[in-house]
């Protein structure tokens, strides 16, 4: 949907976050999922013998699944948001080496909800499942290192959680979070 029409017939509702307050809240989370899983982990398979091998096959790995999480936010806001290749800007904010996959147009929050948490599900759930499963040491660190990472995608998620999935969002360009467009009149 255009965005000039969402203007005329919808109420924006700022839906983003400070990066201290942002910091700090996925900064608990990170410590609470870390301790959560890693102990798991332990309490199944235990850590064995852990080389400077492993932390340099890990490092490197996640590299590049830190760009595959930005790729399967663009596939998903391709699939399930009806975006276009060339609605989706791709960029580093190189004070913080953090690529991003941005959507510039709006579409309807349910389809954002699944291409913001994608990666989460992809890189981070399945593979963290394989290796409580198989005992892969490998696929444990970097499972729980794209869940770490995806974390602020899932604050995205838990900050759009009151509204109904109807309504549409677009990505905010500048800021973390999003802009939701509200019927005029409804009151969230």
């Amino acid at each position: 949907m255009n965005t000039n029409l969402l203007e005329e017939t919808y109420q924006q509702i700022d839906e983003t976050m400070e990066p201290d307050r942002v910091n700090s809240i996925v900064t608990v989370w990170s410590l609470l999922v870390l301790v959560v899983l890693a102990f798991a982990y332990w309490l199944i398979w235990g850590f064995g013998n852990i080389s400077s091998l492993f932390f340099i096959k890990v490092g490197l790995s996640s590299v590049g699944f830190i760009f595959v999480h930005e790729l399967l936010h663009a596939f998903g806001y391709m699939l399930f948001g009806n975006a276009s290749r060339k609605d989706i800007k791709f960029g580093v904010i190189w004070s913080q080496l953090m690529p991003y996959a941005h959507c510039k147009v709006p579409m309807k929050l349910k389809g954002y909800r699944i291409a913001v948490l994608l990666p989460l599900i992809v890189l981070g759930v399945f593979p963290t499942i394989y290796a409580f499963m198989t005992g892969s040491g490998y696929w444990a660190a970097i499972g729980i290192f794209m869940i770490l990472g995806a974390l602020g995608d899932v604050l995205i998620y838990w900050i759009t959680r009151k509204y109904s999935g109807e309504e549409y969002v677009q990505d905010h360009p500048e800021k973390i979070g999003c802009i939701v467009y509200t019927p005029k009149g409804e009151q969230q």
